[in-house]
């Protein structure tokens, strides 16, 4: 016979066969569809971030290019602007290298319209040339244009198009207000142009990056930098290139460049190293729900062909081959895998859209949605068919194993037992490991985000606010703004305290402080978080004053240039003294970027000591901490904080007026409670923790179902094993214990086996997800015991059964 018919015979012959049975065809692909559509699922979210190519030409050519000074253990930063623009002129590795930074935007309001907040970019005239897109509509930005003076000028993105100019032709040309000067639309991007996502938006609006040489810095540190590399040139050579212009200037400029290198890193790859280490933990967490589905449905099928013996063994005594029959079983195999991979993606399309709707760009970093492309379709269709020879293979070489004698026959039982003990042990260690990631995960999320953080973010209300330069160009009318927004605020029914903060209390940046007078520097710079706050921030955050004073209306006086520190600073620079009345000089970096504040880098005075604040609970060491008073450090974007008496979300609408009573034209953003912010300092965490949650509840059910089904098995093909033991004059409960004793020793056995993996997963979650503890040994107990538990449970009623067996009836069995 041809191949080709005797393959389409054996295709006809399983379906047959496995539609004989529905009951167990329902039962297989149900199971097989919880590990393949959960594969398929995570698999699509893998596609987006880390294997999809990027939507620009070349993409193999693009890199991002990062600073890093080992010396200050900085792996990563951004690139300064003076660094920047020598790296552009002494480079011949690069086709194009262009220089951008985020930016927000306020868009003045009209009859028809809000002011509102656009998200957007300055970006330098050939940044989009580099990228390989250009403007559907208009054109792009000129060389120029990067002047300032000649910067007003304006690229929209098609979903801003659409939703602010409704799509009409006439946008091109036209002028609007963008941070109280006007500026001129001359393109709009295409609909499929594609950057990077901000709170789940797209990016809004672009506009030339005008940094005149006067403006340019060797420490602000403040750049994103991308670069097209030459066809002839290597992502090695362009990397040997910048080092020795590294090397240089180091040289020259030892003040602000000793010890700083430069890091060169495929595009596509920087935008998806923090999220690619989670997307894999995921894949190997579902890859154990499908290997214990696959245990499962090997079980089924080994139970139906001890069933199938004599059909068997009447075919081989017929003449046909053990090859052949099992070709014919696995065909069988195949057509199941087909159907739980079918089910498994219609399970996977309900889960990717759940995705999308449920993680942000945020937590898992990426520019493209996750969807069920044509990646995914065969990524599930490889996994349907290693699934059919996964849980296909076993029983059907065990079914061409095949002797009629009635020894053999009477030994089945215990075949069955010494197999599905294998089963159960394998899904007990597979479920043991999972759940304890899981809920490693979970408990030290939960932990994070409701461990004492040393201030209260309950009821207190945040938004956010930018001054644009045109408006307010003098940092005494910074001040002057939040001065007044802040005594209309505490004039609202319920409003306890109201403050400015340039960044909410979960905002880690940081600045060099040298200390005068300091004991305990070890010879370097001493670097520390630092915020810029207005007088009421420590009430409205609750923030105990240890010792000295808070920040008073005094400290407007830029002469007198004041400080608030941590307690942790007040003890690691004075160890044995007062903090009180010593002086640091913050080093802010020349720069125009939007939260940089304007300091004139003066002596500061510390005024006061306040309780330390766990900035994200997940640092052995953090850094000290720093106050500076808001009036003298004003920073250009800045967020409100208002505690209230109770809900602070039912002020929100009244404080958005009294913003626009201030500044009618002045957009209010990001408007959302602190307890949210805090929260969302670990959504990575929640979201790797939920998801290792779900696939651990299904591995849990589809572990006790494989056990019950095991267990059932091994118990009816011991029924006349039983009857005889009765007949003898054993107890129920004898044959009760017996049972379970049976049933539960491999579950002791994957428990105890499941321990040990889930230590060495730990170890490994640990370097992915920092705060992880390695080994949670209540934890470990408690899901050991569950296990149990469940399995107990599971093996019960088929123990119950056996006990209660009739010996006549046993003995007439088979």
């Amino acid at each position: 016979m041809p191949i080709f018919q005797m393959l389409l015979h054996d295709a006809r012959y399983g379906f047959r066969q496995v539609f004989r049975r529905p009951g167990l065809t329902l039962t297989a692909t149900l199971t097989l569809a919880l590990g393949i559509g959960g594969n398929s699922a995570i698999f699509s979210a893998i596609d987006a971030v880390l294997l999809r190519p990027l939507s620009w030409p070349d993409p193999d050519r693009l890199v991002s290019v990062w600073e890093m000074n080992r010396k200050q253990g900085v792996s990563r930063a951004f690139p300064s602007s003076a660094n920047f623009f020598d790296w552009k002129e002494q480079s011949h590795a690069f086709e194009a290298i262009a220089h951008w930074r985020f930016v927000y935007f306020n868009l003045a309001g009209d009859q028809n319209l809000r002011p509102e907040r656009a998200q957007g970019a300055r970006v330098s005239a050939e940044f989009f040339r580099l990228l390989g897109a250009r403007p559907a509509w208009g054109r792009d930005f000129v060389q120029g244009e990067e002047q300032s003076g000649r910067d007003d000028v304006a690229i929209l993105s098609y979903g801003f198009w659409q939703g602010r100019f409704g799509g009409r032709a006439d946008a091109i040309g036209r002028s609007i207000l963008v941070d109280g000067s006007a500026a001129t639309v001359v393109g709009i991007l295409p609909r499929e142009f594609r950057m990077f996502r901000v709170l789940n938006r797209e990016l809004d609006l672009y506009m030339p990056l005008a940094l005149d040489r006067s403006q340019r810095s060797r420490d602000d540190h403040s750049l994103n930098v991308y670069a097209r590399l030459r066809r002839d040139a290597p992502l090695s050579r362009a990397q040997g290139e910048l080092d020795a212009i590294a090397g240089r200037l180091e040289r020259e400029f030892p003040a602000t460049n000793t010890g700083w290198g430069v890091q060169l890193l495929p595009l596509g790859e920087a935008l998806a190293r923090r999220s690619g280490p989670v997307l894999v933990m995921l894949l190997a967490a579902v890859g154990m729900v499908l290997a214990i589905a696959c245990a499962n449905v090997a079980n089924l099928l080994l139970a139906r062909a001890n069933s199938r013996r004599k059909e068997i063994a009447i075919r081989m005594a017929a003449g046909g081959s053990a090859l052949r029959i099992v070709q014919q079983l696995l065909a069988e195999s195949f057509w199941l895998a087909a159907a739980g991979g079918g089910a498994g993606l219609l399970l996977a399309w309900w889960a990717v859209s759940l995705l999308n709707a449920r993680i942000s760009y945020h937590q898992l970093v990426r520019i493209h949605d996750f969807r069920i492309d044509t990646s995914v379709l065969w990524f599930t269709l490889a996994v349907s068919l290693l699934a059919g020879v996964l849980f296909g293979l076993a029983p059907a070489l065990r079914s061409v194993q095949v002797d009629v004698s009635e020894s053999l026959r009477s030994a089945s039982g215990r075949t069955a037992g010494r197999r599905g003990g294998l089963v159960v042990l394998s899904e007990v260690a597979l479920t043991t490991m999972l759940s304890i990631g899981a809920g490693a995960v979970l408990k030290d999320t939960l932990r994070y985000i409701r461990m004492n953080r040393g201030l209260d973010a309950h009821n207190v209300l945040t938004m956010q606010i930018g001054l644009p330069e045109t408006k307010y160009p003098e940092p005494a009318q910074m001040a002057d703004f939040f001065d007044r927004l802040g005594r209309r605020l505490r004039t609202l029914p319920g409003v306890e305290a109201a403050s400015v903060v340039n960044y909410p209390p979960a905002g880690l940046i940081a600045t060099s402080v040298p200390v005068e007078g300091a004991t305990n520097t070890g010879g370097e710079t001493p670097v520390a978080r630092y915020w810029v706050v207005g007088p009421e921030y420590f009430s409205a955050v609750r923030l105990p004053l240890l010792a000295g004073r808070a920040f008073e209306e005094r400290d407007r006086d830029e002469s007198r240039g004041v400080a608030v520190v941590s307690q942790s600073f007040a003890r690691r620079f004075f160890p044995g003294g007062s903090a009180i009345g010593k002086q640091i000089r913050p080093q802010f970096p020349e720069s125009n970027a939007f939260w940089i504040p304007y300091s004139k880098k003066a002596r500061l005075t510390i005024v006061g000591v306040v309780s330390d604040v766990n900035e994200d609970g997940l640092a052995e060491a953090a850094l000290p901490q720093m106050y500076l008073p808001y009036p003298q450090n004003p920073t250009r974007i800045a967020h409100v904080l208002v505690r209230t008496s109770s809900d602070p979300r039912r002020i929100a609408a009244a404080a958005r007026s009294e913003v626009w009573s201030v500044d009618r034209d002045q957009p209010v953003f990001d408007v959302r409670t602190l307890e949210d912010v805090v929260s969302e300092s670990f959504s990575q965490q929640q979201v790797l923790g939920l998801l290792l949650g779900v696939f651990a509840g299904v591995a849990l059910i589809l572990a006790a179902v494989g056990i019950y089904g095991v267990v059932a098995y091994t118990t009816s093909a011991r029924t006349r094993e039983v009857g005889i033991r009765v007949a003898l004059g054993a107890q129920r409960r004898d044959v009760m214990q017996l049972v379970l004793r049976q049933a539960l020793t491999p579950v002791f056995g994957g428990v105890a086996l499941g321990l040990g993996g889930a230590a060495a997963a730990n170890r490994v979650l640990a370097g992915v997800l920092a705060g992880t503890h390695t080994f949670d040994g209540f934890l470990s107990a408690a899901v050991g015991v569950l296990l149990i538990c469940v399995a107990g449970a599971a093996a019960y009623g088929p123990a119950l059964r056996a006990a209660r067996t009739e010996p006549l009836a046993a003995l007439r069995w088979e």
